[in-house]
């Protein structure tokens, strides 16, 4: 069961959309969930940090968690509270919500990977919603 990993609403869902710069349409590979800038950004499940970084062109300050082979990413960070090789528990805050990289507003880019392949993280956070 995955924790919600910051309080605000979904502004853009994963799949085609139009690019909010290029306005050409391009996959999104996760959901973007729209929060106040400072926002508690959370571990939706326990793990290892695989990379925490800075400056990324496309997602700024970003965070990479591994699950045992689930892995999550957290984009767009006002700041990192969190470095590589920590283990978080779930819940444990990681990082603030900001509006780093190529983004238009403060907002969390959350993804899922299962290996290489980025999947619709909607199912996983509607469960938690509803615990």
């Amino acid at each position: 069961d995955f924790a919600y990993p910051v309080s605000g609403t979904v502004s853009s869902n994963y799949g085609s959309r139009s690019d909010p710069f290029t306005y050409k349409t391009a996959m999104h590979n996760g959901i973007d969930i729209a929060a106040e800038s400072g926002s508690k950004i959370k571990a939706v499940l326990s793990g290892e940090v695989i990379a925490a970084e800075q400056n990324h062109t496309d997602y700024g300050n970003y965070i990479l968690l591994d699950h045992n082979g689930i892995k999550t990413l957290y984009a767009h960070c006002q700041s990192l509270k969190v470095s590589k090789g920590e283990y978080v528990s779930k819940g444990q805050t990681i990082a603030l919500c900001g509006s780093t990289g190529r983004s238009t507003g403060s907002h969390l880019h959350f993804e899922v990977r299962v290996g290489e392949k980025r999947i619709d993280p909607t199912p996983f956070l509607l469960a938690s919603k509803n615990d």
